[in-house]
């Protein structure tokens, strides 16, 4: 996804479902559903504007939700909370 490519997951893999938005950053179909997961490799393949955009979403969502400038505020905010809290 941070290299602008869109992804193919399925829906039995826990926290990615939080991450990629059916159609939108990349495909969710069902576990083992081997004609769905078949269906979004030929639309990726064959739909150059399609995988272009989902593309696109999809390093934007990395970009957006995972910049390392994001991440580094939720760890400090999770460590001086849990500070805090030892303190009282």
């Amino acid at each position: 996804m941070s290299l602008g490519k869109p992804v193919i997951v399925t829906k039995a893999v826990g926290s990615v479902n939080e991450l990629v938005f059916h159609k939108k950053n990349g495909y969710v179909v069902p576990e083992k559903d081997y004609e769905a997961i078949y269906k979004a490799i030929k639309c990726l393949l064959t739909d150059d504007e399609l995988r272009t955009k989902i593309g696109k979403n999809a390093k934007s969502t990395i970009e957006m939700d995972f910049a390392y400038e994001k991440l580094f505020n939720r760890i400090r905010k999770v460590i001086e909370e849990g500070l805090s809290l030892k303190l009282k």
